[in-house]
């Protein structure tokens, strides 16, 4: 787990491609860079050697990043500075070990230098640390939708399966840490609950890239299942619990899903969760696409933060339909057929 330093004035953080800064990265465990306006690389604090242990190299009031810049190699016109070092003669990185103020060339032509960052006054701004629990810190609302709204700024445009990851986890280490949701001034009846007036929906306003649906489900009440098609979401559970079970079409399906088929196909279950307060389920177009859940004894409550990034199809919803008896029940496998409404 990689936690970032809590005086870190990072204004505008966005996930980088490691492999623009680091070269080769299978050895390592660090897949979220931030950067702000400047193209100021903050690492990690517990940032991962080559040999797979971390060094740790934060204090609470001092913090080290690193500054990736473009300039002419020596040779080339411009020279290099005395104190820059190729990376290839250093390691993985060539920064394991180096002190502030060392230039290392991790690319042909390109230098990282770690600095020393004075910003405890700053520690407010940066409340990233990805594991919700590791500071016992919560968001208010507000709160949420200030760090959110720059973030799905960022990183929205990225409709790419991998895009859809960092997009959903970045925003699901969020929602995460969400302290107090006020409930929506209006609640309307949804039309995805399986009997009538067991599924209420309203709104949180206040989301740009994206939208919080608030949802409230009667004690055992069912969202029938269904495919998104234009939009992913995080869904979090914020009262009661729920059983939330996504699925993907499989065999022949799996690499190009119909929608619009009227003939039978076959589904896989790919997720089968409990969700309780705190807990994320992430839907992307391309994995988990196909949601439902049931509500517990005592009903649920809980957020769809939407984002839409694809044009709405004129078919409507399709609602999955499941035979009932698996295929292969280590596969988790269904005969499954679409309705739409």
């Amino acid at each position: 787990m990689i936690e970032f330093c809590p005086s870190w004035p990072v204004l505008s953080p966005r996930i980088i491609d490691t492999d623009m800064l680091h070269g080769n990265t299978k050895n390592r465990q660090n897949p979220f860079v931030f950067t702000d306006q400047y193209g100021v690389v903050a690492a990690p604090i517990n940032y991962p050697r080559g040999n797979g242990t971390a060094a740790s190299g934060c204090a609470e009031s001092a913090c080290l990043r690193a500054e990736r810049r473009r300039r002419e190699p020596a040779g080339a016109g411009g020279g290099q500075n005395s104190t820059s070092h190729r990376g290839a003669a250093m390691g993985n990185d060539g920064l394991t070990g180096q002190p502030p103020g060392i230039e290392v060339e991790v690319e042909p032509g390109y230098f990282v230098t770690r600095r020393l960052v004075l910003g405890s006054a700053l520690a407010a701004l940066l409340p990233w640390r990805l594991s919700a629990a590791a500071d016992g810190g919560g968001l208010g609302f507000g709160e949420f939708l200030a760090l959110a709204n720059p973030l799905a700024r960022e990183l929205v445009a990225d409709a790419t399966a991998a895009g859809q990851d960092r997009y959903l986890g970045s925003l699901g280490a969020l929602a995460g840490r969400l302290s107090s949701v006020p409930e929506p001034a209006r609640w309307n009846e949804s039309d995805q609950g399986e009997a009538p007036g067991s599924v209420a929906i309203g709104v949180n306003p206040g989301g740009e890239a994206f939208t919080v649906l608030h949802w409230r489900l009667e004690p055992g009440a069912r969202v029938r299942p269904h495919a998104h098609t234009y939009g992913n979401v995080v869904t979090l559970g914020l009262a009661g619990f729920a059983r939330v079970q996504n699925y993907e079409m499989a065999g022949e399906w799996r690499d190009r899903p119909d929608f619009e088929t009227s003939a039978g196909f076959v589904v896989q279950q790919t997720v089968d969760q409990a969700l309780r307060p705190g807990a994320i389920n992430l839907v992307s177009l391309a994995r988990n696409y196909i949601h439902g859940m049931q509500a517990g004894p005592d009903g649920a409550r809980g957020l769809d933060i939407t984002t839409r990034i694809g044009q709405r199809p004129a078919y409507g919803t399709p609602y999955l339909v499941i035979d009932d008896g698996p295929l292969d029940p280590l596969a988790r496998t269904y005969q499954a057929r679409w309705i739409r409404e």
